[in-house]
C-alpha cells in the first residue's frame, strides 16, 4: 500500500471521527437543554 493511500485513509478516519464527535456533542447539548426545560439534572 502506498504511503499516499495510507494518508488518505488516515485523513478519512480523522474526518469521520470529527463528525461523530460533533454529532455526539450536539446530542449531549440538546439533551442538557431538554433536561433544563424539565428541571432535570444530568
Amino acid at each position: 500500500m502506498s504511503s499516499l493511500h495510507a494518508q488518505l485513509i488516515y485523513a478519512d478516519i480523522c474526518s469521520i471521527t470529527k463528525v461523530m464527535a460533533t454529532h455526539i456533542a450536539n446530542i449531549y447539548l440538546k439533551n442538557k437543554h431538554i433536561a433544563r426545560e424539565y428541571n432535570l439534572e444530568i
